[in-house]
């Protein structure tokens, strides 16, 4: 597997003995704290890999796996398999040959990754040294002299020192050896190949020359993750050139510090900065963790309060870099220092309780969240204060707090104006105007456009169940189904992924959405998230360029002057007249048209029998909305029954004019409001779009891009087209007919030939030529 893909990878960390055992009737109290065996096998962990993989994790870490000493030493024993005595066997406590590649098998069928901890540095003593009892090194002289390293300044000394204490010195491999090297080399390829490794932890790095570990990685052939003991990030990566993967602890240290009662939050915003980053080839390859086996656990250490537990979680998965999670984090548990921090998990029950769900959600996130942008932007600073840390990660959206201190944070994002955001923590919306607007108080805020937190969100995702219903009303219409399978493939994140057509609407766009998207491999190739904004909705996105403007005129075969507005995406409004409910609801027992009225495709023929007033008889909106857009919802006060007919007029800054309207009808200009420039007014209601709709709630058939919909005129000086539409108030689609100008003339000649669509709900035909329109029109009742 290469480092591209453990880019994405989401690692559990455990150690064998103390996970699980073979059987369940195995799980019984364990004396840990005196370094005693306490039963866990690679069979245990195959036996358990659902409570890994429910929680989200794709990786597996496990402890060394080769032979150990057997002493009982002033530390116990040697259960943890650091201390190696034999690099050509296994170790038996924990199984077979066969037993390990059953694991490498087991965590392949389902999708994850094996990595495996490595030590090169040492092997395991007790006091008196005895060479001979090694294999393969069993000669003195194949060792660096032993001396304990007192002196942690002195490199040589780091690298060439012995490890350990008088009671349990580690003889130091002579790794400038060259015969111990290449037995090295050739050892580790054997051992990658035979068991199917995916990974490597390489333990005690820095006690190794530098300059050993690319040929030992590239003999391995796959990614490695080192670990170098250090808070100090000049030395931590001066290492990354020569290892690739890094346990990050210039980060572990700081995140710590801030969370602690007392602590800042802008030393964690200090490590986002250009200046830090560049001190690292790629801090995306960094492995993120906030606990392990060699430090105190975080309530022990830190904080046990939940909420600032919840917060550090959620910025080791959610920032840059490879998380890492050591087991017992999931349950809370608190031990201190070696060896307090190295409890056997299954005391916990292995219940779904504690902090599960939570990191639980947090893989989802950012699996869901990778592909639009996630993977391929590094983590912004927004906005950061002692108690406050606000940052932005691609359509990641996130703030968190040290304190119980409630503020109210106004944060210029990378969002375009108008974007719908859910908070997937509470599954409360918010709308992106200039700034965006949150407030924080002690519990985590993680936010993602609507159209990736539906994959996300339990409430959101229950939202749409009606969706899911009147999307499959649909599939009659062939039309409808393509189109609705096109912006749902298109525009799943809520920022547009649709390439512009000849000419270009972001040149630098601060989410990428393609999942075949290369991957830099360097922090300066990646993007800064706060260096662009994302491009437009496909939909409106003439709208948005520089200098355009967008003119709309609606009229409705309504005898009441009252008014519904639509916003949608920053500079359109939609008005229509509208009529009283009870009057809708009554012209429709009448006026519901038959299926022989309906084309194939479920649009409505005209008639000469319509009953559709003339435009003479159609009062013209004289308001129009200036709310700020609203992606994803549709606001109204009202319902309209009737067919509205809208036009839209577009000039770009090149003297390239867009409209549509009606042929002999000319559009009135309306001044539209900049993104966010007044506050919403009230509502009586919202509803969210549909699923197979543009996430922002647009009809999907307008023409995208700057071009002329199928059938209209090419001709510049002619690019005129009329739509009718049914004015939408519920979870339904748009149905969009455009034809050409010469074509409009003919049709239009008499506006009392048109038919009109209404419905209760102001579906398209192709729903009401459905057996359930009846069932659906109540349902859509009940939204109301």
């Amino acid at each position: 597997m290469t480092q591209d893909a453990w880019r994405r990878r989401s690692i559990y960390q455990l150690l064998t003995d103390r996970f699980a055992p073979t059987q369940q009737s195995g799980e019984v109290s364990c004396d840990y704290a005196k370094g005693v065996f306490c039963g866990g096998t690679w069979q245990g962990v195959i036996r358990r890999l659902d409570h890994i993989q429910s929680m989200g994790f794709d990786a597996v870490w496990i402890s060394p796996v080769v032979k150990n000493i057997e002493d009982f030493t002033t530390y116990g024993y040697g259960w943890h398999g650091y201390w190696a005595e034999d690099l050509t066997s296994l170790n038996p406590h924990f199984g077979t040959n066969a037993d390990l590649l059953a694991l490498s098998d087991a965590l392949h069928a389902r999708g994850m990754a094996l990595m495996v901890d490595i030590v090169i540095n040492h092997m395991g003593s007790t006091a008196n040294v005895d060479y001979s009892r090694y294999r393969p090194f069993n000669s003195a002289s194949q060792y660096h002299p032993q001396q304990l390293i007192t002196d942690y300044s002195n490199q040589t000394l780091v690298e060439q020192g012995w490890l350990g204490d008088p009671n349990v010195p580690l003889p130091d491999i002579d790794t400038e050896n060259v015969d111990n090297v290449k037995w090295l080399n050739s050892w580790i390829n054997s051992l990658v190949q035979t068991y199917r490794i995916d990974g490597l932890r390489l333990d005690t790095v820095k006690h190794v020359r530098k300059d050993f570990w690319p040929a030992f990685i590239a003999a391995s052939g796959v990614f490695c993750i080192g670990e170098v003991f250090s808070g100090d990030p000049n030395y931590l990566s001066a290492y990354q050139p020569y290892v690739g993967g890094l346990l990050d602890y210039a980060t572990y240290y700081p995140l710590r510090r801030a969370f602690t009662a007392g602590g800042s939050m802008t030393e964690l915003a200090a490590l986002l900065s250009s200046s830090y980053r560049s001190k690292f080839v790629d801090t995306q390859l960094l492995g993120t963790f906030m606990e392990n086996h060699d430090n105190p656990r975080f309530p022990a250490e830190v904080s046990s309060t939940p909420s600032i537990i919840r917060s550090a979680m959620a910025y080791t998965v959610l920032s840059d870099g490879i998380p890492v999670v050591y087991q017992g984090q999931e349950y809370g548990f608190s031990g201190g220092a070696d060896p307090q921090n190295r409890e056997y998990l299954w005391g916990a029950g292995w219940t779904q309780t504690a902090y599960v769900p939570w990191l639980t959600l947090l893989n989802k996130v950012r699996s869901t969240a990778w592909d639009a942008g996630f993977g391929t932007n590094l983590t912004s600073g927004l906005y950061s204060d002692g108690n406050t840390l606000a940052v932005q990660k691609g359509p990641l959206l996130m703030l968190l707090s040290n304190a119980n201190v409630t503020r109210k944070l106004s944060l210029s994002t990378a969002f375009a104006p108008g974007t719908q955001l859910v908070d997937v923590v509470t599954c409360q919306n918010i709308i992106v105007g200039k700034t965006t607007n949150v407030t924080l108080s002690d519990e985590p805020r993680i936010f993602l456009p609507f159209g990736l937190a539906r994959n996300v969100c339990p409430a959101t995702q229950a939202s749409s169940s009606l969706l899911s219903r009147i999307a499959s009303v649909f599939s009659s219409s062939s039309r409808s189904a393509s189109l609705a399978k096109s912006t749902q493939s298109s525009y799943n994140s809520g920022i547009s992924t649709t390439p512009a057509r000849g000419r270009v609407f972001n040149t630098n766009p601060a989410v990428q959405t393609s999942s075949s998207a290369s991957v830099p491999r360097t922090s300066s190739q990646l993007q800064q998230t706060s260096s662009a904004r994302p491009s437009a909705p496909s939909i409106f996105r003439a709208s948005t360029l520089p200098g355009g403007s967008l003119t709309t005129t609606s009229g409705v075969g309504a005898s009441r002057g009252q008014s519904t507005s639509l916003t949608a995406s920053g500079k359109t409004s939609l008005s229509s007249a509208v009529p009283s409910r009870s009057q809708t609801e009554a012209a429709l027992a009448a006026s519901m048209p038959s299926a022989s009225s309906l084309s194939s495709n479920g649009a409505l023929r005209t008639s000469s029998t319509s009953s559709v007033p003339s435009r003479s008889q159609v009062p013209r909106s004289s308001s129009t909305s200036s709310l700020p857009p609203v992606p994803g919802v549709f606001s109204s006060s009202r319902t309209s029954s009737m067919t509205s007919l809208t036009s839209l007029t577009m000039t770009t800054r090149n003297g390239r004019v867009f409209s549509t309207h009606p042929a002999g009808d000319t559009p009135r200009k309306r001044s539209l409001p900049s993104p966010g420039s007044r506050p919403p007014v009230s509502l009586s209601r919202q509803y969210r779009d549909p699923a197979n709709f543009t996430r922002e709630g647009y009809p999907i058939s307008m023409p995208r891009d700057g071009q002329a919909p199928p059938g209209a005129a090419r001709d510049a000086s002619s690019l005129s087209t009329t739509y009718s539409y049914a004015p939408q108030r519920s979870r339904s689609e748009v149905d969009l007919r455009g034809t050409s100008t010469a074509q409009s003339h003919t049709r239009h000649a008499s506006d009392s030939r048109r038919s009109s669509i209404a419905s209760v709900s102001h579906m398209p035909a192709s729903i009401k030529r459905s057996n359930s329109r009846q069932a659906l029109q109540q349902e859509l009742r009940a939204l109301r």
